[in-house]
């Protein structure tokens, strides 16, 4: 029951600031833990220096003439994808997602070059609960439990490595990740697999759960220390703040 007041309680602090433009973070010590790194660790994005895609951000320099992409977490929204496929040349693109509803949104898009998945993308290959939240009306499923939700599926779920093998893929120039809390696990597999994309887009996903937040806390440093030796990392959070991190990773020279 805690566990659903919470989720309501978010959901409701989430409308009003997004209402009203006006944040409510001074209401959460954990938020205004999450601002505190994100200034301290994140470089501040200009938005003038790089190109957005819909909430996204991307560097120019790091795009090449024939972009392979893997694009992780759609949900009902693929508005990220169809302006990469207007903006920017693509050889192959792969979407990635667990439920039903991205399946059939994907067949707006009719190319023989983007493709879709139905899976849940993790650090490893294995069978894995993947937990869905509260609200019927949030297709946002996780692997991490974000949510602290009873309710969840089981599933397969496929590594990059594994995406780029089936696909044919030598490299991969975007990686978006918006995976609701296991985007470390994937990152960590990759660098650790030596598989390191031009540029990753993604989302740091703070959980509801207040017995949680230490764990999330120390993965989310671990996860800083692992990339800045190979990324540089850029934040452009708007909305949300202290609920999430938005991120844009280059990969360094």
């Amino acid at each position: 029951m805690i566990n659903l007041f919470f989720y309501r309680y978010n959901r409701l602090i989430k409308k009003i600031e997004k209402k009203y433009n006006f944040s409510l973070f001074f209401l959460s010590i954990f938020r205004i833990i999450l601002i505190l790194l994100e200034k301290i660790f994140f470089k501040k994005l200009q938005p003038d220096k790089f190109l957005s895609y819909s909430n996204y951000y991307l560097d120019e320099k790091s795009l090449s003439n024939n972009n392979n992409i893997i694009s992780a977490g759609i949900a009902d929204d693929i508005s990220f994808e169809k302006e990469l496929i207007k903006n920017i040349k693509i050889n192959k693109m792969i979407c990635i997602d667990p439920t039903k509803t991205s399946e059939i949104i994907m067949n707006e898009i009719t190319s023989d070059n983007i493709l879709f998945l139905k899976s849940a993308i993790y650090g490893e290959e294995k069978l894995i609960k993947i937990y869905l939240p509260f609200d019927k009306c949030n297709l946002n499923l996780s692997i991490s439990n974000i949510y602290n939700s009873n309710n969840y599926e089981i599933i397969k779920t496929v590594t990059v490595k594994k995406i780029m093998e089936n696909f044919a893929l030598e490299k991969v120039d975007i990686l978006k990740l918006d995976i609701e809390g296991v985007s470390d696990n994937v990152i960590e597999s990759l660098i650790n697999n030596n598989i390191l994309p031009k540029q990753i887009a993604f989302e740091i996903e703070r959980p509801i759960g207040l017995l949680r937040q230490y764990k999330f806390f120390k993965r989310l440093i671990s996860q800083i220390n692992l990339m800045k030796k190979k990324y540089n990392l850029y934040s452009h959070t708007k909305s949300k703040l202290g609920f999430r991190i938005e991120v844009l990773a280059t990969l360094k020279d």
